[in-house]
């Protein structure tokens, strides 16, 4: 008779897939084959916090989650080798779990063989033990990362005390533990070599040696983190500092063969849009970010954020001063107070080699401000960029098209570099197609561009529909471009908040037409 255990494994682990967790559990308990199925799931990228959660709540919760996790690996190696993708959010405090001795057993074994990579390691584990004995949570956090030895994806989040319960998600100065790589591996000792004052060589710890993909939340992020051999993917949140490499390689922080990393994904402040110098991420800046520092660079992408915490902040509502109770506040709120060039011009030193560079809003929050922002004047500077990802506002202006527009028109072929091969326009508008007819015009001078796509929102720019039909219209009355236009819609155009047929009468193809025609100029004669 036909049953589970005689599917091949494959199949079962796909099937399995789609059970909520608590069902998986279930299944975990009926045979060896389909618990080794479940586990495959379980543990392949367990959560423990994500960044900016409501698990924040709950801090005592979170911490024991951290010790559990970390004592299930320590008895059963099997499921730390299933762990692939790993996010985990951590404290210092205490927890109400009580360690058990043949744990503090295995862990002292791991750490020894981690003191014996080298000296400033032998230096730092007396003091990681000490710290696992009272129950520090982001020591324990550290322990995981040394027992999982086939991790490739982690996003790691090293709260303070205070970050866990009060402090704003815009306020990294108090919300993100300070010394993390200490905290995480542990301090070293007063009276060590002075050599092992350098930043330790993260190969050490087992789970970083294929890290691929690193999501960093923290007060800053030191240069072991980026120097990770198998590192290609960093992405660094918009509280992080970044560090300055080119010192870090002066020094020989950073060890041979150097940096790997080919895709950077920065969240970066409004405040890099203007010549404001308070900012102090050094994310643009040519010591972190330079062809020299990262010769294997494929993309870089930019998430600008137009929030700030507000310093003034109080949880004690105040009529006379409404703005001290809102926790975050706007950079950018007027005209002319952004010049998109400004991060171009920051972006200069990886101007000779970067072949990608895609820009956006942070998470998709209140784009508004594009507005005020003025578009870029010139990609020429980048003479290897082959894809280039941004919207509409930041390209063409808030005002193209638009009667009396003030911006002026930069001509296409002093806007594109001649190397583009791919273009990608978000939340654009139906005035996009004006200008496509122009990029056509001047198609001989970007013989290698093939692709133009229109990405559509909801929340921003003209729908899909409006833009589908405008381009449908236009496809077939230009002659051939000499590139493919497509154009595409997020999940949230599929459910519009408008009624469903809203839009069909106002975006019709066939409306569209007949407009077209009539505006014509032998028609109006």
């Amino acid at each position: 008779m036909p049953n589970l255990e005689g599917l091949p494994s494959e199949l079962l682990l796909s099937v399995a897939r789609y059970l909520p967790q608590s069902d998986l559990y279930s299944l975990a308990s009926t045979c060896r084959k389909l618990l080794s199925t479940a586990e495959d799931i379980l543990y392949d990228a367990p959560v423990i916090g994500m960044p900016y959660s409501e698990e924040y709540q709950n801090p005592i919760a979170m911490r024991n989650r951290v010790f559990i996790f970390a004592q299930t690996l320590l008895h059963h190696p099997r499921l730390a080798s299933k762990v692939r993708l790993f996010s985990v959010s951590a404290s210092k405090g205490g927890a109400e779990f009580t360690v058990h001795p043949d744990a503090m057993s295995l862990a002292a074994g791991y750490l020894r063989e981690i003191g014996l990579h080298s000296p400033p390691w032998a230096n730092r584990v007396g003091d990681w033990m000490r710290r696992l004995n009272v129950g520090d949570g982001v020591a324990w956090t550290g322990l995981i990362l040394a027992i999982i030895p086939k991790l490739c994806n982690l996003t790691i989040e090293i709260l303070s005390d205070s970050g866990f319960t009060t402090a704003s998600t815009y306020d990294s100065y108090h919300r993100y533990r300070h010394e993390h790589l200490e905290g995480l591996f542990g301090y070293l000792d007063e009276a060590c070599d002075p050599a092992s004052l350098l930043p330790p060589d993260l190969t050490a710890i087992l789970g970083l040696r294929r890290l691929e993909t690193l999501y960093y939340l923290g007060y800053d992020i030191a240069s072991s983190w980026v120097s990770l051999p198998k590192l290609q993917t960093l992405k660094i949140a918009h509280e992080g500092r970044c560090p300055d490499l080119k010192r870090a390689q002066t020094q020989n922080e950073i060890p041979s063969p150097g940096i790997n990393v080919q895709n950077v994904v920065l969240e970066v402040s409004t405040l890099l849009l203007n010549f404001n110098p308070t900012i102090r991420s050094g994310a643009l800046e040519d010591h972190f970010l330079s062809s020299s520092l990262y010769p294997r660079s494929r993309e870089v992408k930019l998430y600008l954020n137009n929030q700030q915490y507000n310093p003034d902040y109080s949880f004690v509502e105040d009529d006379e001063d409404p703005d001290r109770y809102h926790e975050c506040i706007d950079i950018i709120e007027t005209p002319g107070q952004g010049e998109a060039d400004m991060l171009l011009n920051r972006m200069i030193p990886l101007s000779r080699t970067l072949p990608g560079l895609r820009i956006d809003v942070y998470k998709d929050l209140d784009s508004s401000f594009l507005h005020y922002v003025s578009p870029f004047s010139s990609f020429c500077a980048f003479e290897a960029l082959t894809l280039l990802s941004l919207p509409q506002l930041l390209l063409l202006g808030a005002d193209y098209g638009v009667p009396g527009q003030q911006h002026q028109f930069v001509p296409i072929y002093q806007l594109l570099p001649r190397t583009l091969e791919y273009l990608e326009i978000t939340s654009p508008y139906t005035s996009v197609v004006d200008w496509l007819e122009e990029l056509r015009s001047y198609s001989e001078l970007m013989p290698q561009l093939e692709n133009v796509t229109l990405v559509c929102s909801d929340s921003r720019g003209d729908p899909y529909p409006a833009l589908r039909s405008h381009i449908e219209v236009w496809a077939e009355e230009a002659a051939a471009p000499g590139f493919c236009v497509q154009v595409f819609w997020s999940d949230r155009d599929l459910s519009p908040w408008r009624p469903q047929g809203a839009w069909s009468h106002d975006c019709d193809p066939y409306v569209m037409r007949l407009v077209r025609y009539l505006e014509r100029p032998h028609i109006g004669k």
